[in-house]
């Protein structure tokens, strides 16, 4: 008999796996360490680990996250610090040099997408 998951989608399918494997292999690593303790008085924390490797997950998963946001922010924001620190270099005070680099991009960047959409009949 093949066993159906009753019309359930690819991802619930796999989500479903998952955390019917995870449950399998907590209550096997609960039964060896319960045999263990009990009939050979071996004392051995594995279930406790399991659950501590799992706790990190959630936390992992979100400090990847906002790593990436942070990367992609910097990305984004690079252009315009690094020409801000070449006109402060150059003498200019911060906010200036800061109001210039972003005013200067963003005309560019403008003039670019206006310059494409231009091409490709867009305006």
């Amino acid at each position: 008999m093949v066993f159906s998951f009753g019309g359930l989608g690819g991802a619930k399918k796999v989500l479903f796996e998952l955390v019917v494997g995870i449950v399998g292999v907590i209550l096997v690593f609960a039964i060896v360490q319960y045999i263990l303790a009990n009939y050979l008085q071996i004392e051995v924390s594995m279930v406790n680990d399991v659950w501590d490797a799992m706790k990190e997950i959630p936390q992992a998963l979100g400090d990847a996250a906002y790593n990436v946001l942070t990367a992609i922010g910097e990305f984004l924001a690079s252009p315009f610090k690094a020409f801000a620190n070449t006109l402060m270099a150059a003498g200019l005070p911060v906010n200036i040099a800061r109001f210039i680099a972003i005013a200067i991009i963003s005309l560019v960047m403008a003039g670019v997408i206006f310059g494409i959409g231009k091409w490709r009949g867009w305006f």
